[in-house]
């Protein structure tokens, strides 16, 4: 192989490698500063690039970003929804590769403006950025998940600029740092303190305040198995399980919640025609009985229109 192909799959590799290990700075493990500093590692690898590699340097790059941010994909069709595994791991591919479009596209496009270093990247790149995890959460009904700002989320004093800017603001400053460290300049790293400082003050600016006395919230939802709850046969256990716990529905002197919720599981479609009157309206009455009001999800899988359950 040519020493400029090596190199440049080696820089591919590198790129898919540095999307993949970003997932650590997400939850549960909330190492914030990685994804930032792995997006700075890849437009170091993309600054004098050709927009065409620039953007195979960002597909790679997103590719390996979201294979391992959503792999839980895999869980919900094969685990849960049973499709073999050669289908789910392709389907979770494929899944991948078009969200990785994306940031490629962001990535591509900077680099074909025709602007300055300082521009392309501390202005543009940003802006270009979260329009396309804008795109992204809207196109096909979108995906709008793992987007860089999450994982700012709670401990980085990005996060400050959530109640302001919401969470394209936060990805926003958090593609800025990595274009201002990927830029090594004193002038870049002066604004990027300056973006980290300002986040920090509107951290500590009380954007809420507590009104009445605090109200203590319970949930109910019965415990049955993902690849049972939804089979016409379970009907049966699946209307008795929400019914079982009664905790909730003690007098509030008692030290039971205030505010009882109750989550039943979804119902078989075609099974429940109309749903049976014990199922839809026991709960509702103990709570009431205990002199509070509940708050209940109802939903009915397949055929049945939410109009049938008053």
């Amino acid at each position: 192989m040519p020493v400029a192909a090596a190199s440049s799959l080696r820089a591919y590799l590198l790129a898919l490698g540095l999307g993949a290990v970003s997932v650590f700075g997400f939850a549960p493990f909330y190492l914030f500063p990685l994804p930032i500093l792995t997006l700075a590692s890849l437009l170091h690898l993309a600054r004098d690039a050709a927009p065409g590699r620039g953007f195979g340097l960002g597909y790679a790059h997103g590719l390996g970003w979201y294979l391992s941010g959503v792999s839980w994909v895999y869980v919900s069709m094969h685990t849960i929804g049973g499709m073999p595994p050669p289908v789910a791991l392709l389907a979770v591919l494929a899944f991948a590769a078009y969200l990785a479009l994306f940031p490629a596209l962001a990535l591509g496009l900077a680099l074909r403006l025709p602007l300055g270093q300082r521009a392309r990247w501390l202005l543009a790149l940003p802006a270009l950025w979260v329009m396309a995890d804008w795109l992204r959460g809207w196109l096909f009904t979108g995906f709008p998940w793992q987007a860089v700002g999450y994982a700012q989320a709670p401990t980085s004093p990005l996060a400050g600029y959530a109640p302001v800017l919401g969470l394209h603001g936060v990805s926003a400053a958090a593609v800025f740092t990595a274009a201002a460290l990927m830029l090594r300049r004193p002038l870049p790293w002066a604004l990027a303190a300056a973006v980290w400082l300002g986040g920090w003050g509107l951290a500590h600016v009380p954007w809420t305040r507590p009104v009445g006395e605090p109200v203590t919230v319970s949930l109910l939802q019965g415990n049955i198995p993902q690849a049972l709850k939804f089979e016409p046969e379970r009907l049966a256990d699946t209307l008795a399980c929400p019914g079982k716990p009664r905790a909730a529905h003690r007098p509030a002197g008692d030290g039971a919640a205030h505010l009882p919720g109750h989550r039943p599981a979804g119902l078989p479609g075609g099974t429940c025609r109309p749903c049976p009157r014990p199922w839809r309206r026991p709960a509702p009455g103990r709570a009431r009985a205990g002199g509070r009001p509940l708050l209940q999800q109802r939903r009915v899988l397949g055929e049945q229109p939410l109009s049938d359950l008053p």
